[in-house]
This record gives C-alpha cells, structure tokens and sequence, in this order.
C-alpha cells in the first residue's frame, strides 16, 4: 500500500523532529524580530501542513496579554519566554488558553525552563517512540472493522485524534482539580 509508505515517511520525520533544548536558546536576551526568527528556524517539523509559521509577532502578544507569558524585560525575551512559546505552539492545538494559562499559573518561571518543558519534551519523546506500535495497533483495528485505503486512513485519523481528545479531556478535569484546590485555599 502506497499510503502505508508515506505514513511511514511520516512517522520518521516526526521521530526526528527536535525540540529546542534550553541549552539551545542564546544566552542573551531577544528582541522579537530575532524571537521570532529563532523559533521559525528551530520548528520546522512542528509547522502545521499549510505551513503557516509557528508562531508570529501577534500571538506572542495575544499570549502575553492572556497571562500566559512571564513580564518582559525592556522589551526583551529570555529563555522562559522561548520555551513558553515552543510548548505554547504545539499544546495550543489541544488545549484552549484558559487551560493553558491554568498551567503556566501553576509553575514559576524559574521552575517552568529547568522542570516543567523538560517533562513536555521527555512525554514526547515517549509518545513518538511508540508511534510506530500505536499506528500499526490503529491501521490492524481499523482493516479488521473492514475499511480501505482512504477510508483506512480517515479511521485511523479518526482513532488517533480519539486518543489525544481523550487525554486533552483528561487533562482538563486535572486542572479544574487545581483551580478547585484554589478557590479553597
């Protein structure tokens, strides 16, 4: 099957996607033309198909403005910043702001660029270790159901979507469980 190829082409360029690392980010302060420019040249892999950027001058404002970014320094980005945003443009596309904001609320900045990114990073090392089991358990469950070619495939989108709605859904009764924990402090 001609598609089974191209999903495996796939599945390898998500594998070899790399995250930025903190030690990655310069160790020098950023205007956001050279914000910008850094996460455009360090996320490649993790554009959306129609190639849109990753991230553009206005959604870091709109992020800023929404809570979701620590202050910035005469208008200046650090490394916090950055990797907020990296976790920030991958995240967005299952999480709304609010529960991202509960997120970030929750995790100092000096916590969030050692801690909190590198369990982002390692959950997704994890995640795209075992695609290939997870893809071939979809496709084996979606031909026994007796779908085709495309039709296959749209089931298996189907599936995996499935799972990340499942946990996205999981993981926002986990930080309602924070905000209830608040209101009763």
């Amino acid at each position: 099957m001609e598609d089974l190829k191209e999903i495996n082409s796939l599945i390898q360029k998500l594998k070899n996607t790399q995250q930025i690392q903190p030690q990655d980010v310069p160790n020098i302060d950023l205007y956001m033309d050279q914000l910008i420019t850094f996460l455009d040249n360090n996320t490649e892999n993790l554009k959306t198909d129609d190639n849109l950027p990753f991230i553009t001058n206005t959604m870091v404002n709109n992020y800023a403005k929404a809570g979701l970014l620590p202050p910035v320094i005469k208008k200046r980005y650090q490394k916090g910043h950055v990797l907020s945003l990296c976790m920030i443009g991958q995240l967005k596309r299952i999480l709304s702001i609010q529960s991202l904001k509960k997120i970030f609320d929750t995790v100092t900045p000096e916590k969030f660029s050692s801690d909190l990114y590198s369990v982002f990073t390692a959950e997704q090392k994890k995640y795209i270790d075992k695609t290939d089991e997870i893809l071939e358990n979809t496709l084996k469950n979606c031909n026994e159901q007796g779908f085709e070619d495309d039709a296959m495939l749209a089931a298996a989108a189907v599936a995996l979507s499935t799972e990340a709605q499942y946990k996205a859904m999981l993981a926002e009764k986990i930080l309602s469980l924070v905000d209830e924990k608040n209101k009763s402090k």
